[in-house]
């Protein structure tokens, strides 16, 4: 009997040992295993960085990482100054504002890439996923981000430990990474750190374009409160810092959605009249369905032209 409690003990103690150095484990894994969320190591590195001085952040969703070329808009404004496109995959505009307070001092300009519809949105917490994926990074919620923000999300405020322990699913997502680059049907590049054009299509069309129809409904566009709210306070800091905050509609492919010009001129009046503050440029009509590698993300002709278009407009401010 003894003996076995003592093999017992024994085996116990090697499976809590194995446990606890999975789990320690875990922040390492995440940062390099390929995953879904693999922009946020490459995003909380560049603004930790001490030896480099972005003066333009930008930020957005996926349709931002493959439509914006940080690179084509700084050779094109005066001095070159150095830009970074910091978007990510599925980055709502939510998700962006708590990087806000880590932007480095010497970014003078900040570009928030959004969805036309973007600012009619339900507040949506970003998924827990992502939220342990940031935690797993390195990333910290600041006292900044949480006034900004309001109601953070919960899991950033637990242990880092208690996080890594939960944080199993992001080896989950790396598995999916490594099956889709073998049974889909298309090739990317392998860019997807880029801190500059992350683009990984190589066509410019997907396969089965457009893929997917989206909904497309401008008969309502009303503006969300806590949205708007959220965006004041976040130019109100900017300010208190000579940043400048530019909000950019993203294009629409005309092959999903037609515009009501006049809808859409109400509706983008109402964001300025409730933002006044803020520096918006609409592109939501700037590309046609030959510049689309989907139904939403821009192609590399596109890319170009989005950012020339983001170029000029910062010139002329």
């Amino acid at each position: 009997m003894k003996k076995f409690l003592k093999d017992l003990a024994v085996y116990l103690v090697v499976v809590a040992a194995l446990l606890l150095l999975f789990i320690k484990a875990q922040p390492f894994l995440t940062r390099v295993l390929p995953n879904d969320y693999s922009r946020h190591h490459v995003i909380v590195d560049a603004l930790k960085n001490k030896t480099a001085s972005p003066e333009i952040i930008i930020l957005g969703d996926s349709r931002t990482m493959f439509g914006v070329d940080a690179k084509t808009i700084s050779n094109n404004l005066p001095n070159k100054p150095l830009a970074y496109n910091l978007a990510s995959v599925g980055q709502s505009y939510f998700e962006s504002c708590y990087f806000i307070s880590s932007i480095p001092a010497s970014t003078r300009h900040i570009i928030q890439f959004i969805g036309y519809t973007g600012f009619r949105e339900p507040r949506t917490d970003f998924n827990i996923d992502k939220a342990m994926s940031m935690m797993m990074n390195g990333y910290k919620v600041d006292t900044v981000t949480r006034q900004l923000i309001g109601k953070v999300n919960p899991y950033f405020d637990k242990s880092i430990t208690a996080v890594a322990f939960e944080g199993r699913i992001i080896l989950k997502s790396s598995l999916h990474v490594l099956l889709r680059s073998v049974l889909d049907n298309e090739t990317f590049a392998d860019n997807y750190s880029d801190l500059y054009f992350p683009h990984i299509y190589t066509t410019d069309r997907h396969p089965q374009y457009p893929f997917y129809k989206i909904p497309c409904d401008l008969d309502t566009m009303s503006v969300n409160p806590y949205t708007v709210a959220l965006a004041n306070r976040v130019d109100y800091f900017l300010q208190q810092k000579n940043i400048q905050y530019h909000i950019v509609l993203l294009p629409v492919n005309p092959d999903i959605c037609v515009f009501d010009k006049s809808k859409a001129a109400t509706y983008i009046a109402q964001l300025k009249n409730e933002m006044p503050g803020i520096d918006f440029i609409n592109l939501t009509g700037a590309l046609d369905n030959t510049q689309f590698y989907d139904a939403e993300h821009p192609n590399k002709k596109g890319a170009r032209i989005i950012s020339l278009m983001v170029a000029d407009s910062l010139k002329s401010r």
